[in-house]
C-alpha cells in the first residue's frame, strides 16, 4: 500500500493537503465558471473553452490514469469519489488518505467490482463534471471524452513499455477490452463515449492522432517545449 501511495504521486496526487477547490463544488455552475476563469490565467489560455479542455485532460490523468495504473500494478485502487477530492492550487489532486475507501480486486469478483468501480469513476464523477463544463463553456462533449481516451491510451502505452509480468500484460488487454466494450450505463450515458477513441498496441502506433482537437496549441505560454499536443490531429505549420 505504501508503494502504491508513493507511485500515485506520478499522477499529481497529493495526500492530506487541502488548499484548493473541492471538486464537488465544481458541479455548481457559478463556482465552475469562476474556477475556469482563474485557470485561464494559470494556463495562459485565451478562452474559457481552452481552460475547460486543459482541466479535463489534467483531471482525467489524475483520476482515470491513476486508477488503471493501480489495477495493473497492484490490484488495489483508491476509490476517488467526487465528494472526497480537492483540485489543488498547484494543479494536484488532493485526497484525505484516511477517508478514502480502498478496493482490493478479487479475481472471482472482478466483474462486479469493475462495474461498481468504473460506474463510480465515470457515471458518478467524470460525467457530472463534464456536463457542467459543457454548460459553462459550450465545449463539445466529444472533445472532453476524447481527452479521457487519450489518457487511457497513454497510460497503457507506457505500461506496456515497462518490464511487466505476463499476468500484468494480460491484465492490460483485459482491462482495455472491458473499457472498450462497456455499456453506456457505466458512463451514465446511452452509449460508451470512449470506445471510438481508445486504442492499444499496434493500432495506436499506426494511428496515434486524435480525432478532435484538445486546443493545447491555443495556449499562449506553454511549460512544455511543444507547439501542439503529441497526438494533435491538426496539420503542423
Amino acid at each position: 500500500m505504501e508503494k502504491l501511495i508513493y507511485d500515485l504521486r506520478n499522477f499529481k496526487i497529493e495526500y492530506n493537503v487541502m488548499n484548493g477547490v473541492p471538486v464537488k463544488d465544481l458541479l455548481q455552475e457559478p463556482i465552475c465558471q469562476q474556477f475556469l476563469q482563474q485557470q485561464m490565467k494559470n494556463w495562459h489560455a485565451p478562452h474559457i473553452v481552452v481552460a475547460a479542455s486543459m482541466f479535463a485532460k489534467r483531471y482525467a490523468q489524475m483520476v482515470v490514469s491513476s486508477t488503471l495504473f493501480s489495477l495493473v500494478h497492484y490490484q488495489i485502487v483508491l476509490c476517488l469519489t467526487v465528494d472526497k477530492v480537492v483540485y489543488g492550487d498547484d494543479h494536484t489532486l488532493q485526497i484525505p488518505l484516511d477517508d478514502i475507501h480502498v478496493l482490493q480486486i478479487n479475481d472471482e469478483m472482478r466483474e462486479k467490482q469493475y462495474e461498481k468501480l468504473f460506474r463510480q469513476l465515470f457515471a458518478e464523477q467524470i460525467k457530472p463534471l463534464f456536463e457542467v463544463l459543457q454548460k459553462v463553456t459550450k465545449i463539445k462533449s466529444s472533445v472532453l471524452w476524447e481527452n479521457v481516451a487519450v489518457r487511457i491510451n497513454s497510460v497503457y502505452q507506457k505500461l506496456l513499455a515497462q518490464d511487466l509480468t505476463d499476468r500484468q500484460k494480460k491484465q492490460i488487454y483485459q482491462d482495455f477490452f472491458y473499457l472498450n466494450n462497456a455499456n453506456g450505463a457505466i458512463f451514465g450515458l446511452k452509449e460508451n463515449p470512449i470506445s471510438h477513441y481508445i486504442k492499444i498496441g499496434q493500432e495506436l502506433e499506426n494511428n496515434p492522432c486524435r480525432e478532435t482537437c484538445c486546443l493545447f496549441h491555443k495556449l499562449e505560454k506553454k511549460k512544455e517545449a511543444l507547439t501542439y499536443c503529441q497526438v494533435c490531429p491538426l496539420p503542423k505549420k
